[in-house]
């Protein structure tokens, strides 16, 4: 059947995939097709279509050359950017403007925003130059942070129950467990970053005093699991963190746990307080009316700013104790639209409103491969998997663990109540939805 394909490529599975799966459901009500896969595989399958058609959704700027090879294989490419968040580290027009490379702006037909501070901004520094214009929309994975969709995580609440009672979650943004960190950090820089000037200097700063409270964070972790009185206390580790340090680190512990699996809502969600020293979770906490507890681990906290939305800021173990036994909240934080855009309409359905306005989209039929195609493009995988590995990288995680399993996006489609569609693996971690 002829239809409008959005090609959505996703890059962390844990991440990205349920908040990309709630989109998908309300594009696939306005008729589009939706692909969903990795972004090696995405741009596999529009090397392969015969024409130009579709919308390619990512989360940040491409090099120019990849832009244009978007602009050749689809109509449009918009930005729903994952990085510019409710609260921002550094100058804020600085950092959406270095988002992007250096003459790729025109390529851009949309820009939506997480909330209004950032489509002000957007509007001013980004509008003049794309083709099209910025959105007020909100995010996708913000609409989950509500619990608009409960089911959608019922096995891993039902996973998380069972293994842990209580608990509190420390979501970790170290971003450097090991001095070696900065320097892979100025390789990669030099490797990935944009073509705009960044302050590498100061971001090393930044790593090395969050490095310093890392440090401190351990001595934190000793005096925490000799509290008998204290419930378990689960380490969500960033993704660009090694997640065999934090192994090694913690296996003395005998109420101290590392997790990484599933999307993170799901364990704030179950949790009894969020810990944190200044990262998107201490939103995500408020919004599903947690205690939100700073942490101040060195006289000089890495991201103050932060500090206005949590409840409480703590430097050890045992103040935890005393604020577990407070029913409520000790200060009930109101998220503005400065923060969280809030909207009746949730920020999925706002943005495929959108998409379907877009004019001069063009429709095309499913492009298989055959047999070869495949073949081939599995001894490449293999070839791939081999030269990342001595790529310059902050974390050797797997990005894809698990790959898309087609019967578990299945599921968790019936349970966010998409009632027809029709799922099919082209290749493997690419699956469209019809």
């Amino acid at each position: 059947m002829l239809k409008t394909t959005i090609f959505i490529p996703i890059e962390w599975i844990n991440r990205e995939l349920d908040s990309t799966l709630l989109l998908s459901k309300f594009l696939l009500k306005k008729n589009f097709r939706v692909m969903i896969g990795s972004k090696r595989s995405i741009f596999q399958y529009l090397k392969h279509k015969s024409n130009k058609s579709g919308i390619f959704v990512y989360k940040g700027g491409l090099e120019k050359s990849i832009c244009e090879f978007i602009n050749k294989s689809c109509d449009k490419l918009v930005i729903l950017d994952h990085e510019i968040g409710p609260i921002n580290n550094d100058s804020l027009a600085y950092k959406i403007k270095s988002r992007f490379y250096n003459d790729t702006l025109k390529f851009i037909s949309r820009y939506y925003c997480i909330n209004k501070k950032v489509f002000n901004i957007s509007k001013k520094i980004l509008e003049p130059h794309i083709n099209g214009k910025v959105v007020l929309s909100g995010w996708p994975r913000v609409d989950l942070w509500r619990n608009k969709y409960p089911k959608i995580f019922k096995n891993e609440n039902n996973i998380i129950k069972e293994k842990y009672n209580d608990y509190i979650l420390f979501s970790s943004n170290f971003n450097c467990l090991n001095l070696e960190d900065i320097k892979k950090f100025k390789i990669r820089v030099k490797t990935y970053w944009t073509s705009h000037k960044h302050p590498v200097k100061e971001k090393a700063k930044q790593m090395l005093n969050s490095y310093k409270e890392f440090v401190n964070f351990k001595f934190f972790l000793d005096k925490y699991d000799q509290i008998k009185t204290l419930p378990p206390l689960i380490i969500r580790p960033h993704p660009n963190e090694e997640i065999n340090i934090w192994k090694k680190i913690t296996k003395k512990y005998k109420n101290i746990y590392i997790e990484n699996d599933f999307d993170i809502h799901p364990w704030i969600n179950n949790s009894k307080m969020i810990l944190h020293r200044g990262c998107t979770s201490s939103v995500h906490g408020q919004i599903n009316k947690k205690k939100v507890v700073m942490l101040r681990l060195n006289g000089k906290l890495t991201f103050p700013q932060y500090i206005k939305v949590s409840n409480f800021i703590i430097k050890t173990p045992k103040q935890l104790d005393t604020l577990l036994k407070i029913k409520k909240n000790k200060n009930k934080l109101v998220i503005s639209n400065d923060v969280i855009f809030k909207s009746k309409i949730l920020s999925s359905k706002k943005i495929a409103n959108d998409l379907i306005n877009i004019k001069n989209l063009n429709k095309e039929e499913i492009s298989f491969f055959n047999y070869k195609e495949k073949f081939i493009y599995n001894l490449k995988t293999l070839l791939y998997r081999y030269k990342n590995k001595f790529k310059a990288s902050l974390t050797n995680q797997n990005k894809f663990d698990g790959g898309l399993n087609e019967k578990k996006i299945k599921e968790k489609l019936k349970d966010i109540k998409v009632k027809k569609f029709n799922i099919t693996t082209l290749l493997p971690n690419l699956i469209v939805l019809d």
